[in-house]
């Protein structure tokens, strides 16, 4: 008789995501389990601006306000990437990420992000669009 495997939502889930777009089942699940899921409550910070980066946050449910010098630059939701530019550059952080309603995230330190991005082509390539793309060009002045 021969057993069936239950699929894990969380990693059906977050193969919908552009950041997971190319990379199998089994990389999913191990992004997944590599990371620790947490739900942060409205209004609470997840990253501060000119902070030191010690991890990248994947947004699982709910929204994230993301703000520099206390202006509102995007509001960004399921499958975005918050975090990677200051971990990958090793600068302080160029925006301030707030929770907007309980919000679900998946948080990778720099250790486990690296080992990740190495182990996976796809994943690696994605995060560095995703870095390009969410950069911010530095204040005037």
């Amino acid at each position: 008789m021969a057993l069936l495997r239950r699929r894990d939502p969380d990693v059906d889930l977050v193969r919908g995501f552009q950041l997971f777009a190319g990379t199998s089942h089994a990389v999913a699940g191990r992004a997944l389990k590599a990371g620790q899921k947490m739900t942060l409550p409205d209004g609470r910070p997840v990253i501060t601006e000119q902070q030191p980066g010690g991890a990248a946050y994947l947004v699982l449910e709910g929204r994230v306000q993301i703000s520099r010098d206390g202006r509102e630059i995007a509001t960004v939701g399921p499958g975005e990437l918050v975090g990677e530019v200051g971990l990958l550059s090793h600068r302080l952080r160029n925006a301030t990420v707030t929770c907007v309603g309980a919000t679900t995230l998946l948080r990778w330190n720099w250790e486990t992000f690296a080992r990740l991005r190495e182990d996976s082509p796809a994943f690696r390539d994605a995060v560095d669009k995703m870095a390009e793309e969410h950069r911010i060009a530095p204040p005037e002045g």
